[in-house]
């Protein structure tokens, strides 16, 4: 099993959600791993970044909090660069989606000059809109746009270069809910997208090993970031804005064996968690589970 040194990065902000409570997920798993009631060994660092919250912003529309998603992102990816800087794996831990931007431009930055970098997108959403022409914009339906250089250009701080990935370096995986302009963008750009059905139909780890063939084809390492809403929200209850018939955590954790010992993988980074929505706990103690496989403390479920 691949033992990995990590620093998680928690990014205390649900700014790009319709919904708030996710900027508390971060906290609310770092107090799982103090209790030592979870699986992950506290054999490394966990920072917070708390973006500026001003209780006039709470209600303000989505025009009005792009500067602090922009400042925020713009501090996320200089702390995954140091991160990285210091010999580190970085895992980011949201929070909602839109912090995606500030995580892989910080990952590309991060590995500088050697190679490129795919990305696969674990989401039961495109995130993939582009302001003006959706009918339910927020912050974190975009991040996917825009880290392939679509969209408000606004979006992006100055100390991120756009694109920051190519349609080629980019796979989606377990989506079933999305706009027709999502689709048509991504159709357009050629950007393969694995559907709830296709994973039914070919099976979860074979449609995850064929994402990273097809992540890895033209790079040299690759990223995972993984939206909770992905999950089926009867055994993960505790996401910003859960999308009924997702996947079962037996088989996530079955696609994640996949990467969880490829020295390839470079980072890794999970969105949407909501513990205010949460039940007894079960999606926390799923994060937390895979935090651990990630970090190489946990053994892989048997296929």
């Amino acid at each position: 099993m691949l033992h990995r040194n990590c620093e998680i990065i928690g990014v205390a902000s649900g700014w790009g959600a319709q919904q708030r409570g996710c900027e508390d997920g971060p906290e609310s798993l770092y107090k799982k791993v103090a209790l030592k009631s979870c699986k992950v060994e506290q054999k490394y660092l966990w920072e917070i970044l708390y973006p500026l919250f001003q209780e006039k912003h709470q209600k303000n529309p989505p025009e009005q909090l792009l500067s602090l998603i922009c400042e925020l992102n713009c501090h996320l990816s200089q702390a995954v660069v140091n991160c990285m800087e210091k010999g580190y794996f970085p895992i980011v831990v949201g929070g909602d989606h839109s912090m995606a931007l500030g995580t892989w431009a910080g990952v590309k930055e991060g590995l500088n000059k050697q190679g490129k970098l795919g990305l696969i997108w674990i989401d039961a959403r495109m995130d993939s809109n582009i302001a003006g022409i959706s009918s339910t914009f927020s912050w974190d339906s975009v991040p996917l746009a825009s880290l392939l250089g679509c969209g408000d250009p606004s979006i992006f701080p100055k100390n991120i270069k756009s694109p920051v990935f190519s349609p080629d370096q980019i796979c989606l995986i377990g989506v079933r809910k999305f706009e027709s302009a999502e689709k048509e963008l991504l159709e357009r750009m050629n950007v393969k997208v694995f559907y709830m059905e296709d994973l039914k139909k070919k099976g979860f780890a074979e449609v995850m090993q064929e994402a990273i063939d097809i992540v890895s084809k033209n790079c040299d390492s690759y990223g995972v970031t993984l939206d909770m809403a992905v999950m089926d929200p009867k055994e993960a209850p505790g996401v910003a804005e859960p999308v009924n018939g997702g996947i079962v955590s037996t088989e996530l954790f079955k696609m994640l064996n996949l990467v969880m010992n490829d020295k390839r993988l470079k980072a890794f980074e999970i969105a949407e968690f909501n513990p205010y929505r949460d039940r007894d706990e079960r999606t926390a103690c799923i994060c937390l589970e895979i935090l651990g496989r990630i970090m190489g403390h946990s053994k892989p479920v048997k296929e």
